[in-house]
């Protein structure tokens, strides 16, 4: 998308000139408000920012681009995006391997694990149970109805996992990179395992 008109706040950031798109940010940040009213966080606008330590986001943001996040691997705080968010673009947080937890809002509908790629301290995920979409059980990501596994964070530190029963499908990534995890009981309800969904995860499988 190309944008004409543009203007740079007091920290260096660049945004359209409506205020509704943040274009790019500098290096340098360590922590940063994003402007109130501002609805899109561009693709890479904070990638391979490794100052940047703690981020917060205003209840307009709607959209957060592909790579926006990627490799800020200095965030040790945890993530918190309000209900205005409706749309992850792909590993838009991939390497910040130090995020502890996210909290997702309630209107978040698809998620999946390229969002959290190398995310490996990433242990917790916050759904509200207004989320019509999601749930977060037991230290796992799924749909609302608890059919498809959607993603297991990579700072989990069991060491065997029991699927539940209600699972038919298990999602793309769902395991990658979980690196403490030894052994996973599959049921025979168990339809669909998605493409890499075990991908660099060392496990042997049980029934």
């Amino acid at each position: 998308m190309e944008i004409n008109e543009t203007f740079t706040d007091e920290f260096g950031v660049e945004y359209s000139a409506d205020g509704k798109r943040l274009i790019k940010a500098p290096d340098t940040l360590v922590r940063y408000n994003i402007r109130p009213g501002t609805e899109i966080i561009g693709r890479k606008a904070f990638f391979n920012h490794y100052h940047l330590k703690e981020i917060s986001f205003p209840n307009s943001l709607t959209t957060i681009g592909k790579r926006a996040f990627g490799t800020c691997w200095g965030i040790n705080t945890a993530i918190v995006l309000p209900d205005s968010v409706t749309e992850l673009e792909p590993y838009c947080f991939e390497f910040c391997s130090h995020v502890p937890s996210i909290t997702f809002g309630r209107n978040l509908k698809v998620v999946s694990a390229e969002h959290f790629t190398g995310c490996k301290s990433l242990r917790k995920i916050i759904i509200p149970e207004e989320n019509p979409y999601l749930c977060f059980l037991d230290g796992v990501l799924f749909n609302k109805e608890m059919t498809e596994l959607i993603y297991y964070p990579e700072g989990q530190k069991r060491k065997l996992y029991t699927i539940p029963s209600s699972v038919r499908i298990i999602r793309e990534g769902a395991f990658s990179f979980c690196r403490h995890l030894r052994g996973v009981v599959l049921s025979d309800h168990v339809k669909v395992v998605c493409a890499r969904a075990f991908f660099k995860c060392k496990v042997a499988f049980e029934s």
